[in-house]
């Protein structure tokens, strides 16, 4: 809901590379479904200038498992 959308606001503005939709959204599936991650994404949002650098990276991080994570999905369809 309502912070979901905020961490999207939040997402669109970091310094970070572009990536399709469905990549993004896995992403975002990922850091709000485990209490780690939405725990951090609440410090993010709450104090967005302070997290910016961590943030951007964490999701670099994220991003970059989500794509190996869709990419083994394709495989195994295959």
């Amino acid at each position: 809901g309502r912070f979901v959308r905020a961490l999207r606001e939040y997402i669109a503005e970091l310094p970070i590379g572009h990536f399709g939709k469905d990549t993004m959204e896995m992403a975002l599936g990922f850091i709000v479904a485990s209490p780690r991650g939405r725990q951090a994404a609440e410090r993010w949002v709450a104090d967005g200038p302070r997290f910016k650098t961590e943030a951007a990276g964490r999701l670099e991080d994220l991003i970059s498992k989500t794509m190996n994570y869709e990419t083994a999905l394709l495989m195994i369809q295959q």
